[in-house]
C-alpha cells in the first residue's frame, strides 16, 4: 500500500456516499413498488459497510506508515542494491507464477537506486510500500518462512490472508522481502520476532495420545455392539416392536462407525512396523 491516506480518503468518501443513498432510500415517499428506492438501499448499504471497515484499516495503515517513515518504532533497516533488487524481482515473479504460487502483496517496481527496507514491530515498508503484519487484522499474517533462492538475495516470505467477501472464504497472498547480506543478523532478529507472533500448528489429541483415542473408540464400539446384541436377543425373545428394531439398527450403525473411526485413527497415527520393530527408520 503506497498511498494509505489517499486510499482512506476514497473509502471514507464511499461510506459517505453510501450513507446518503441509504438515507435517501428511507426518506423518499413513493407509492407502490419503487425499484429506485430498492436500488439505493442495495447499493448504499454495502458502500457504508465496506467504506467504514476499509476506511479504518487504511487510516491505521497511513498512521503506521507515517510513524515508520520517521523511524518511530523501527526494529531494523537495510538497503538492497539495484542489481540484487532486480534478481529478487525475477525470483518473486517466478514464485507467483509457479503452480500453487501466491501473488505478491507488494508491487515490485524497478529501481535505479538502492531500495530501502524498514521493519517495525507490526509492519514493514519495502521500497515505499507499507504493509501491516499482524494477527487478527486485515490482512492477517498466518506464517512466514526464510527462502534462499539461487542467484537472488535471501528473502523472507510472509503469508497474508484477506477475507474473500460476501461469499466467504479467504484470499492468500505473499509479502516477499529481500535481505541485504550486510543486514543478515538484523533480518534474522526480525524473522524470529514475527515467527513468535505467527500462529503455531496445533497437534491433535490423536497425535498426542493415540492410545487414549483408540481406547475410547474401542470402548464406544464395544458398548454399541453390546446394545445391538441385547436388542437382537430381545427381538429373538418375541418382542418385535418398533423401538427394539430402531435400537438394533442404530446400535449397529454406531458400532460400525466407531470401528471404522478407530481403524482410521490407528492407521494414521500409529507407526508402521519395520523388520519387527517400530520407531525411526534404521540405516
Amino acid at each position: 500500500m503506497r498511498t494509505p491516506f489517499r486510499n482512506a480518503a476514497w473509502w471514507w468518501l464511499a461510506a459517505l456516499l453510501g450513507s446518503a443513498m441509504v438515507t435517501a432510500s428511507f426518506t423518499l415517499k413513493t407509492g407502490g413498488e419503487d425499484y429506485t428506492v430498492i436500488a439505493l438501499a442495495a447499493i448504499g448499504m454495502p458502500l457504508v459497510a465496506f467504506g467504514i471497515v476499509m476506511g479504518i484499516v487504511s487510516t491505521l495503515s497511513g498512521l503506521g506508515a507515517w510513524r515508520l517513515a520517521r523511524g518511530r518504532g523501527m526494529m531494523a533497516r537495510w538497503q538492497v542494491e539495484p542489481a540484487a533488487w532486480d534478481a529478487f524481482r525475477a525470483f518473486a515473479a517466478r514464485c507467483a507464477a509457479a503452480p500453487g504460487g501466491l501473488p505478491d502483496h507488494a508491487t515490485l517496481q524497478p529501481a535505479t537506486a538502492p531500495v530501502e527496507v524498514r521493519f517495525g514491530r507490526h509492519q514493514a515498508m519495502v521500497n515505499g510500500s507499507y504493509h501491516p503484519l499482524r494477527r487478527f487484522s486485515i490482512p492477517e499474517m498466518l506464517g512466514l518462512r526464510w527462502l534462499q533462492p539461487p542467484g537472488a538475495p535471501e528473502c523472507m516470505e510472509f503469508l497474508l490472508v484477506y477475507p474473500r467477501g460476501r461469499f466467504g472464504g479467504t484470499i492468500s497472498m505473499a509479502l516477499r522481502v529481500p535481505v541485504a547480506p550486510t543486514a543478515r543478523a538484523d533480518a534474522v532478529r526480525v524473522f524470529e520476532h514475527f515467527s513468535a507472533m505467527a500462529p503455531k500448528p496445533r497437534i491433535g489429541l490423536a497425535q498426542r495420545r493415540p492410545w487414549l483415542v483408540i481406547g475410547w473408540g474401542l470402548a464406544f464400539t464395544a458398548a454399541c455392539g453390546a446394545i445391538a446384541l441385547a436388542a437382537w436377543m430381545v427381538e429373538q425373545a418375541g418382542n418385535r416392536s418398533d423401538a427394539v428394531a430402531i435400537t438394533l439398527i442404530c446400535a449397529l450403525l454406531f458400532a460400525i462407525g466407531g470401528a471404522m473411526f478407530t481403524a482410521i485413527v490407528a492407521m494414521v497415527v500409529l507407526p508402521a512396523p519395520r523388520n519387527g520393530r517400530t520407531g525411526p527408520d534404521q540405516p
